[in-house]
Order: C-alpha cells, then sequence, then structure tokens
C-alpha cells in the first residue's frame, strides 16, 4: 500500500539524513507501534527497525559510523539509537525476517502488525490491522516470541482504550503457561532486553528461584516509564571503541579481511595480526582483491602530452620510463582513484603505470592510499568510461567486503 501522508508523517520521526541512508542501505522494515500510531493519530514514541538479514544490519550499522547516529544502548536484543533529537531508534537484533510475513508472525497483536519497508517505499498490513484498530480490540497471536512482554503490554493498551477479551488474555496466559520457565535466567531471556533494559538488574538473582519471587521484582521494576525509552536515555551515549568489532558482535558476521603489506586490511580498516589472533572468529580471510601490479594517477593533457599537475614541466611520455626528481613519485591503486589529488581539477586524465617492488619508497597503509615509488613506467591513458567503470566496480566490491 502507497500512502503518501502517512509516509511523510512517519519519516518526519527519522531527523537525519546520515539515519535516513542508513535505513536504505540496510534494507530496514520500520514496523510495529509507529507505524499503528501514524494511522491511528497517536503520538509516535520510538521506531523499531528490523532488517532482513544480518548481512543487511551489519550494512545499517556501518552506513552509521562516524555519523551523528548515536548509540544509547545494546542488547543482545536489540540497539538503542538515536539521530540528534529525542526521537529513540530501536534496531532489534535478535532475529533477521527475509519477509513482513515472517516478521507478523512474531509479533503479538494484529494491531501492530503494520510495516514500512524502506527498500520498496511501501506499507504492508496483516489483514486485521485496519479492523482491530477502528475496533480498538486486542487480538493475540500465539506464535509470539515474548508472551510475557504481551502480558505486562495489555495494561498499556488497556489505558489507550483498547480492550481485550477473557479468551484473548487466556491465550497470552497459556502462552506463558508453556515457557517452562525454572530459572532467572530463563526469565530473563523471556521477557527479552528491549528498549535498552539491562535485564540482570530488573531480574535479580536474590534467592531461590520461584515464580512468586520474579512476579514481585517485576512488579517494581516493569513499571508504565519502561514501557517506551524516557527522553533522558538521549544523553546516556556510548563510546564504541572499535566499530568494526561492534559490528560483528551485534550480527555474528565475519569480517572480510585480505594480506596487505605485513598487516591485514578491509580497504577501509587495518587489522593487526593480534587482533586476529584474540578473536579469529571475528575474521574471514579473503584473497586480496587489489591488483597491485598498476599504479595511478591523474596528470594534466595538453596537446596530447601528460604532465605533472605539481611540477609543470615534468613530462610522462607512454611506454617511457620516469624517474623521481626529489626521491619519489605518489600514485595510488584502484581503490584510491575516487580520493586521488588532482582528480577534479580541469583537463586532468588518469594514467596507468607500471613499476618494480623494489622501487617502493612507502607502502599504504590501506589500498586506498598514496604510493611513493623511485621510478615508473607510463603505460596509457585511461578512458573516462573506463574510470567510471572502476569506481563502480569498486564500489561493488567494496560494498562486498562490509556485508
Amino acid at each position: 500500500m502507497k500512502s503518501k501522508y502517512e509516509e511523510q508523517k512517519l519519516l518526519q520521526h527519522v531527523y537525519s539524513d546520515s539515519l535516513d541512508e542508513a535505513l536504505l542501505e540496510g534494507n530496514a522494515i520500520i514496523a510495529g507501534g509507529a507505524i499503528t500510531s501514524v494511522f491511528t493519530g497517536a503520538e509516535v514514541n520510538d521506531l523499531d527497525v528490523y532488517f532482513k538479514s544480518w548481512e543487511d544490519l551489519g550494512n545499517f550499522l556501518y552506513a552509521i559510523e562516524d555519523t551523528c547516529v548515536r548509540v544509547l544502548n545494546h542488547t543482545d536484543k536489540a540497539i538503542l539509537l538515536t539521530d540528534g533529537g529525542n526521537q529513540i531508534v530501536q534496531a532489534i537484533i535478535f532475529d533477521v525476517f527475509p519477509t513482513i510475513e515472517e516478521l507478523f508472525e512474531k509479533f503479538d497483536f494484529t494491531v501492530v502488525m503494520g510495516a514500512y519497508d524502506y527498500s520498496s517505499r511501501h506499507f504492508y498490513f496483516h489483514q486485521d490491522f485496519m479492523k482491530h484498530n477502528s475496533q480498538r480490540v486486542l487480538s493475540f497471536n500465539p506464535e509470539t516470541l515474548f508472551p510475557i512482554v504481551s502480558a505486562l503490554r495489555v495494561d498499556k493498551y488497556i489505558k489507550k482504550g483498547y480492550k481485550i477479551s477473557k479468551a484473548e488474555f487466556l491465550r497470552i496466559v497459556m502462552k506463558c503457561m508453556t515457557l517452562g520457565l525454572e530459572s532467572f535466567d530463563d526469565v530473563r531471556k523471556n521477557i527479552g532486553g528491549l528498549y535498552g533494559l539491562d535485564m540482570k538488574k530488573v531480574i535479580v538473582d536474590d534467592g531461590e528461584f520461584s515464580l512468586e519471587n520474579v512476579i514481585e521484582q517485576l512488579s517494581k521494576s516493569l513499571t508504565s516509564e519502561h514501557d517506551v525509552p524516557t527522553s533522558q536515555k538521549v544523553n546516556e551515549i556510548i563510546h564504541v571503541p572499535n566499530w568494526t568489532e561492534f559490528v560483528y558482535d551485534m550480527t555474528k558476521t565475519p569480517m572480510k579481511i585480505f594480506k596487505w603489506g605485513n598487516k591485514f586490511s578491509s580497504n577501509k580498516f587495518m587489522v593487526e595480526q593480534k587482533k586476529i589472533d584474540e578473536r579469529p572468529e571475528r575474521y574471514e580471510l579473503i584473497d586480496c582483491p587489489v591488483d597491485t601490479s598498476k599504479i595511478y594517477k591523474y596528470v594534466l593533457k595538453n596537446d596530447g602530452r601528460y604532465f605533472s599537475h605539481y611540477a609543470r614541466g615534468f613530462e610522462y611520455i607512454p611506454n617511457e620510463g620516469v624517474s623521481a626528481k626529489n626521491g619519489e613519485l605518489f600514485f595510488v591503486y584502484l581503490p584510491g582513484i575516487d580520493t586521488a589529488t588532482f582528480r577534479n581539477v580541469k583537463d586532468a586524465v588518469l594514467v596507468e603505470c607500471l613499476y618494480e617492488k623494489d622501487d617502493i619508497v612507502s607502502f599504504p597503509s590501506v589500498p586506498s592510499g598514496v604510493l611513493t615509488v623511485k621510478k615508473a613506467r607510463m603505460v596509457r591513458e585511461v578512458p573516462q568510461e573506463e574510470v567510471d567503470d572502476i569506481k563502480r566496480k569498486w564500489n561493488y566490491i567494496d560494498m562486498e567486503l562490509h556485508r
């Protein structure tokens, strides 16, 4: 379903371009209470974001690195984020959902079975979503993952004007009875860790396990203020020292790396051997995708001749060698052409050169960095169409490395 007005209402809660781009990069799905609020005229308290694959989640997380989007908290169920306003964004990570139908199968009530797919820019609904919201009735889905949470949420919905039949409420109770809770740990797992709550603080191991003990703790801890994140959490920013490791911990998807000099690289990040030895499961070693036999630089083309931008009298002649006057010449490998010096200067063209490994003065710390050599031999001018194709191909390789 395409609904422009409701789409605008929903997306006004995505405050920053950075978050918008990341949600698109991650093929994200906004689903649940936010969709219900948009279509019933209620206030949107937070955005619950789901992903179709672990790769999509990883792409989303890499996309928000070094942006205004900040981590407030995280558990094994969700990552709590903010993008600068008071809006809370909750990235759900306890599982991924290849289709919206599979996502709805795990939701608790039909009144929250609405979703907005970022990739298609369409809304999707359970067949009873509109009817049950208009009637303000709760219909329980016995396949939901966290029925205890559903039972706790009933009171919130009643305060909002919804009603639930005795039969539906008994279905929730019966589902809870099938959980086989035998320890505090069991309870914590079945309540989840949504909205950034530390369940070890909500449910404390304070003696012999009993359901009465659990109920007493829940009655004190899970008050209405925990139904949605409080605005004060916006200021509780968590520092993530190593984003790559954080993404792995959240997605359990190894980072693809390749040998680069005496270290390892994922193109954008360098990884030292010590890190790999400490957590080898975090990395997947692949063949180096960079052709290091050829090097490139932008030069000035004038009347069919090629000159250095830096030293205008220094000429590059096809199939002839050149030696550095000051001891080194500056080049890049293919990954670096998109950021190479002088790329945007008028009449600049890209030339391809060959070199001997013994002539390397300094090797780039990352594949997109600068290589310096004592001498090189120009092979050809690279046509602009090929330059564009190279950029597209490398962008694709770079994207695949971070999946």
